[in-house]
């Protein structure tokens, strides 16, 4: 189970509980980490269960989900009923209000930052396949990103795209091809040696890549960077407040105090905790895999404005996202990914839904 993608586990996950032949079925964010071809088959399912009488509760935070697949909606907010609409009554404002508790005038923020100079160019980048032989993962993947720019990766799920970050951080082992850095080859091998290299990454799994739940957010948020909150051996508390507060504030986390254990958060505030961990290393290249991955829509705003701050400080972003509209909302410039490749490249005004997913299925017929 362990060599399975996420897409492929969740998969898994929704057949056992269909094998039951329930008569009533949750599915908690059933969609989260699937392709838009499995996303369309699990809707196929569920509607055919709904013909055969099974009452069928959906969890989502997607509101094209909620208008396309349901009859009724109930918001919840802070462990409370909001509201709940019949689907006669659907409205995207509505909802979206009764979600997050204010109006969103924009979903994608807008930004206007100058593109500046190329910090991370890969050249010709292969990455074996872990555990079968003369298989590659990823396979002679070239591209770059500029200061100020959010490079959208795009792709089906398995397509490479998490590999390939996965690679550059040194959670892989590079089989073949070249990294630069501002000019200079860097060669990774782990992940502390990325981040003295000015990369950071917020992966796609939090719950084993992001966060440590036996912590309070202090500590996870901290732990990225020791050399600011300690004197010789030893982590100065007061230090380590005044470093993690500017974040806890900035990024508006949603918690009683810093002294909160991550455990008890909510999906957006923990997410949220591990991007502060990522701003707290001052990398001037930085990996989002997913990055609202299970979050409600307040929370993805405040991603999305976090992601527009970063640019404008030139960072350098490299985002992976399976939700189209909003990697298309984001970024400046895409790289198209079919299994293990790259299929094309894109500019903003190039890119559209259907140029995208042409080059994301061509390599996959």
């Amino acid at each position: 189970m362990r060599k399975l993608s996420i897409g492929q586990q969740q998969m898994l996950m929704i057949a056992r509980a269909l094998a039951t032949n329930p008569k009533v079925l949750i599915l908690d964010e059933p969609t989260t980490s699937l392709s838009d071809d499995d996303v369309e088959k699990l809707f196929t399912v569920v509607r055919q269960l709904k013909e055969k009488g099974t009452g069928i509760i959906f969890v989502t935070h997607k509101l094209a989900e909620i208008i396309e697949l349901t009859d009724r909606v109930t918001i919840l907010r802070d462990g409370r009923n909001i509201s709940t609409f019949e689907k006669k009554d659907y409205d995207t404002a509505k909802i979206i209000h009764d979600m997050i508790g204010r109006d969103l005038q924009n979903m994608y923020p807008a930004r206007n930052v100058p593109i500046g100079e190329e910090v991370l160019r890969v050249e010709h980048l292969t990455v074996a396949h872990s555990y079968i032989l003369n298989k590659n993962l990823i396979e002679d993947v070239s591209f770059t990103v500029h200061a100020g720019e959010v490079l959208g990766m795009a792709g089906l799920v398995g397509a490479g795209r998490s590999e390939v970050c996965m690679a550059i951080y040194g959670m892989l082992p590079i089989k073949s091809g070249k990294i630069f850095i501002n000019g200079k080859e860097f060669k990774p091998g782990t992940t502390e040696k990325a981040v003295e290299a000015g990369i950071s990454m917020v992966s796609e799994d939090r719950k084993v890549y992001g966060l440590n739940f036996v912590w309070d957010i202090k500590a996870n948020i901290a732990i990225s960077n020791l050399k600011k909150i300690s004197k010789g051996f030893m982590v100065q508390n007061k230090r380590m407040r005044d470093r993690v507060k500017p974040f806890f504030d900035s990024l508006r986390i949603k918690a009683p105090s810093m002294g909160t254990k991550v455990a008890t958060l909510s999906g957006g505030n923990q997410q949220k905790v591990v991007i502060a961990r990522s701003l707290n290393t001052e990398s001037h290249i930085i990996i989002m895999d997913e990055p609202t991955k299970g979050i409600d829509v307040g929370s993805k705003n405040d991603i999305y404005n976090i992601i527009n701050q970063m640019a404008a400080d030139g960072v350098a972003v490299i985002m992976i996202s399976s939700e189209l509209p909003e990697l298309m909302g984001m970024s400046d410039r895409f790289i198209v990914m079919s299994e293990g490749r790259v299929a094309g490249e894109l500019s903003r005004e190039e890119a559209t839904e259907d140029t995208i997913m042409t080059l994301a299925v061509a390599g996959s017929k």
